[in-house]
């Protein structure tokens, strides 16, 4: 994928920082808009979806975005339940470990 110019730098960033947790913190403005950016998330979803192989192993829906050692950036599409409940999904945000998580809601609304 052609890396996003703002992805590429906080890459570096967070790399950088000593404080993986003030580097995250520092990002949060930028994720934010990234959230909001309509032309960002399509082009996204059309360059990931434009390769025929991106859906032929898919147990997380999750768009790369990109990746650099323990540092990825990436989309994730939490889809309804069976039941078509609208406030719970068939995965969860959930953490990992010992990585720090940082996340932004494309519908603008937050999760519990």
């Amino acid at each position: 994928m052609n890396v996003h110019p703002v992805l590429l730098d906080l890459s570096k960033n967070l790399i950088k920082n000593p404080d993986r947790y003030e580097a995250h913190k520092s990002f949060e403005p930028v994720l934010k808009n990234f959230c909001k950016d309509k032309e960002f998330i399509h082009e996204s979803l059309q360059f990931y979806l434009s390769n025929p192989n991106s859906l032929s192993n898919i147990r997380n829906n999750t768009i790369p975005l990109h990746s650099s050692g323990d540092i990825f950036f990436g989309i994730n599409i939490f889809c309804p339940i069976r039941d078509r409940a609208d406030d719970i999904t068939s995965d969860n945000i959930h953490h990992h470990g010992w990585r720090l998580l940082s996340t932004g809601v494309i519908s603008g609304e937050g999760y519990e």
